[in-house]
Order: structure tokens, then sequence, then C-alpha cells
């Protein structure tokens, strides 16, 4: 098992050496895994994760802030994916958006209209969220809604808290 783990995380060396960020399938696989498991500590140490925590509750997020993992109850719960460069006054230098390939087959241009067209109508009383197998995308568009901003991916449906 020890020999199974260290070639995985030599392989996903070698993946973080080709790529900046890892494949929208990595990340999608480490949805409803344990923070603490081996497949999501595997891809912390290959990127260089940085780690916050909130009681149960916590983010592996990169160092350009082009994704972030995020858990609740120790299971990654969501994926963050940062999809358009961030306006100067709200971001650093070194922040990027992220450089894979989008959940199903959305691109970075794909405005309302185009998202609508390719996942079909959004969930009802939830104009920003979609359906797309067992998971549920939220999109946050610019200004505009002319191109994809923001996804948070899911496998259920993103509820906002409680007050």
């Amino acid at each position: 098992m020890r020999l199974l783990i260290t070639v995985s995380v030599m392989l996903l060396c070698v993946a973080a050496q080709a790529a900046e960020h890892p494949n929208w399938d990595t990340l999608q696989k480490l949805l409803g895994k344990a923070a603490d498991s081996p497949e999501v500590n595997e891809l912390v140490d290959a990127y260089g994760l940085s780690h916050t925590t909130k009681g149960p509750s916590g983010m592996f997020t990169s160092d350009d802030f082009a994704y972030t993992l995020l858990y609740r109850r120790n299971h990654i719960s969501s994926i963050h994916l940062r999809v358009a460069p961030r306006l100067k006054e709200f971001s650093e230098p070194h922040w990027r958006p992220y450089d894979g390939e989008l959940p199903a087959d959305l691109n970075a241009g794909d405005g309302r209209a185009e998202v609508s067209m390719t996942l079909g109508k959004p969930i009802e009383n939830r104009q920003n969220t979609w359906r797309h197998g067992e998971l549920h995308i939220w999109v946050h568009f610019s200004e505009g809604e002319e191109a994809i901003s923001e996804l948070y991916v899911s496998l259920r449906v993103i509820e906002a808290a409680s007050q």
C-alpha cells in the first residue's frame, strides 16, 4: 500500500510540473472524500496547497487562488474554480484563473445562454445552479452575464448558511 501511495505521489508531482493546476477529472474524484484521505493528501502535497480550518470545516487553496477544495464535517463538499482573472483592485499580482478544462463541457467565455444550452434549465428557484449528472454547478457570471467568472461544484445543492 505504501508503495502504491508513493508511486501515486510521484505521478502527481510529475503532473504538477507539467501543468500548473490539476485537471478537472482529478479534482472531481475528490468530491465526497475525507479531507484527510490519502487521495486528498497526495494532491495537497503535490500542488503545495495551503490549508485553512475553522472547526470541522476548512479549505485547501492553490497559491495562485485558482482553485479551492472546500470541506465540511471533514469531507470535500465543493470545489471552487476561479475562471476569469480577478479585477486588479481585488487581487494580487500572482493570482491567476484555473487553467484546466472546466466541468460539463463549459468554457470560460460561455455566457448564461451558452451555459443553458449546454446544461439545460437551471434548478428551479436557483437561477445560477444547474444539475449535471451527480453534480450541482453554481455559476457566477461576469457583469452582463457574458462569461463565466467562477464555478462552485458540489455533489448536492449548495445551501446558503442559515442565519
